[in-house]
């Protein structure tokens, strides 16, 4: 697919025929300043030659907003054939173009006229297509001269394209039109494609890609394909609005895009901060975009692409520093940002310094099929990966299942076991009845529950202080547990059993490597953006893996709890470790989005 849009590239560049003006034939390009736009046809036949300007072929023929400029060309055959060639806009969309040709010696008044640009109807136009475009016939070993009256709402930016054969210009636009229709079917294919996913999975990343799609798909559709196509043009000033909205939606929604793709919140916080306020930038700039209804300038439209430029740079830092941290999905993300940004970057400097375009867009337009194709592979690996975890995810919750059903053989006859002994112990010892009583109660809350089941966290606490307990009776003295928790976060709902393992870690690896008394700590918050933080903390040092350890363990625990965890809240948590001032940290950080996805 890459490999076609690259050829489709090099074809729709080919501008085989096209002649630069004034040539060296003799043909010359003249140009007369209507400041008023007032001039009429036969007051500029009137004017005398010292009015009207030479143009020197460099840069753009051009005049300000409520002016109008006249050109007049004329072109010599030198060829014992006579011509019939085209005239042409070669870049920028104009409002109107008013045209005449005669030959030398006949009165202007009984020369045809004809009429195109973005506010004429295709089917009035004297060439269909995009293009401002005119017919002219050159007799042979002779001239002929053509007016052309040209206006538009904003400012003319007006480049000539003289193609001397009608054919060579024909089939340019025949290859400009099949690769335009090569770039549509590559952004119509991944919008369904990707469109399917996001019906049956609605990850949100993959929801912000087809955003991106579609406003990409706006701007293409506003600016190369509504009158090749569909035949009719929206013209100024709406043709700007619509465009300032899909250039500050494609801005927002990839923004949201790499947020989701990168976890930017978990792996490049000040990229995240930075970008969540180009999104509202971008998200000002698009309403402010229907000003151009009564705008007197497109400057507006140079703040926007600049926000865009920002945003993609900003992006690819960020991509880069998800990259560094680990992050394996983040390279394709790299790959199609640096592919945009080379064909997007140029063309950008030399739109905002008013400098000849030539196939710049066309470029453009490619390298951002190529950026979308590199993307949708990137969420196709992506998804591969949440699959694999998900499978592995399931895999650990039965592993986890079957242990618990070793104990669930028949848990009544256990609890009356236990309260048995209690009622024997506790007269002759009431500590050890205690052990019992509350070794009971936390079998009974743990025996009787699936690993399947979610509960609340304070549900999920109330088994760890009944588990912390039977723990205190044990060590005595040599244990002391500190609770610190956030009611806010109480509510938040987990899989069962999902804490138990890391604070059993903390007993079994802090009490081997804590000097003395050890301390165990357990602390939850909740954020002000609605975030949960869950911290167990003990003393001691983390034992790297490969060290001797003075506690049998094999890491399967571990393994099991980030599976869970990446089955549970995917791409909305994170698992992090820290060894510092001889405590261990182990940390839980749930997003706001973390219950919405479970």
């Amino acid at each position: 697919m890459a490999g076609l849009l690259i050829l489709a590239a090099g074809v729709i560049r080919d501008q085989t025929g096209q002649v630069p003006l004034p040539d060296a034939h003799g043909s010359t390009v003249e140009t007369l300043a209507d400041p008023q736009a007032s001039l009429t046809w036969p007051e500029v036949t009137a004017q005398t030659g010292e009015a009207w300007q030479p143009w020197r072929g460099t840069g753009y023929i051009h005049c300000p907003r409520g002016a109008a400029v006249w050109v007049r060309f004329t072109v010599r055959n030198p060829s014992p054939e006579p011509l019939r060639g085209v005239i042409a806009n070669a870049e920028h969309h104009t409002d109107r173009f008013d045209f005449w040709s005669g030959a030398l010696g006949t009165a202007p008044a009984t020369w045809p006229h004809a009429r195109s640009g973005e506010l004429v109807p295709v089917a009035e136009r004297p060439i269909w297509g995009r293009d401002a475009a005119f017919y002219v016939t050159v007799p042979a070993h002779g001239e002929q001269v053509v007016y052309l009256r040209i206006e538009d709402r904003f400012a003319v930016w007006f480049l000539p394209a003289w193609w001397p054969q009608e054919r060579a210009f024909l089939g340019a636009q025949l290859r400009q039109t099949v690769a335009e229709s090569l770039y549509v079917g590559v952004l119509l294919a991944l919008f369904v494609y990707n469109g399917v996913l996001w019906a049956r999975f609605r990850h949100r990343d993959l929801g912000y890609y087809l955003g991106y799609l579609g406003c990409i798909g706006l701007g293409v559709a506003l600016t190369r394909v509504q009158e090749t196509w569909l035949g009719f043009s929206l013209g100024s000033p709406k043709m700007e609005v619509g465009i300032a909205l899909a250039l500050s939606g494609s801005g927002f929604f990839v923004i949201q895009f790499a947020r989701e793709f990168l976890s930017l919140a978990q792996q490049a916080p000040r990229i995240d901060r930075v970008a969540r306020r180009l999104r509202v930038l971008l998200v000002s700039l698009g309403l402010g975009g229907f000003g151009f209804l009564w705008f007197e300038t497109t400057t507006w439209q140079h703040f926007i692409l600049v926000a865009c430029l920002l945003t993609h740079v900003i992006l690819f830092i960020g991509g880069v520093i998800a990259w560094r941290g680990g992050l394996p999905h983040a390279k394709y993300f790299l790959l199609s940002f640096g592919v945009f940004l080379a064909g997007w970057l140029p063309v950008s400097l030399s739109w905002l310094l008013a400098i000849p375009l030539g196939a710049a867009p066309l470029i453009v337009l490619f390298a951002s099929a190529l950026e979308m194709l590199l993307l949708s592979l990137a969420l196709s690996e992506r998804f591969a990966r949440l699959q694999q975890a998900a499978q592995a995810a399931r895999l650990a919750e039965e592993k986890t299942r079957l242990e618990m059903l070793r104990y669930q053989l028949n848990p009544h006859f256990l609890f009356n076991a236990l309260n048995s002994i209690y009622g024997l112990v506790y007269p002759v010892s009431r500590p050890a009845g205690d052990l019992v009583r509350r070794l009971a109660d936390f079998c009974r809350s743990t025996f009787t529950r699936d690993v399947r089941e979610w509960r609340p966290l304070h549900e999920e606490l109330a088994v760890l202080r009944n588990y912390l307990e039977i723990e205190q009776l044990r060590w005595r003295d040599g244990l002391v547990v500190e609770f610190s928790t956030d009611p806010a976060a109480d509510a938040f709902e987990l899989p069962a059993f999902l804490l138990l393992p890391l604070t059993e870690n903390a007993i079994k690896h802090g009490g081997a490597t804590s000097p003395e008394v050890l301390n165990v700590s357990l602390r939850t918050a909740r954020g002000a953006d609605g975030s949960v933080m869950i911290e167990i903390a003990n003393t001691g040092r983390w034992t790297p893996a490969g060290e001797p350890r003075s506690v049998s363990s094999n890491g399967i625990g571990l393994d099991n709890l980030r599976a869970r965890l990446a089955r549970a809240f995917p791409g909305t948590h994170t698992f992090t470790t820290e060894s510092r001032d001889g405590w261990v940290y182990v940390r839980l950080h749930f997003t706001a989005q973390a219950q919405a996805s479970a």
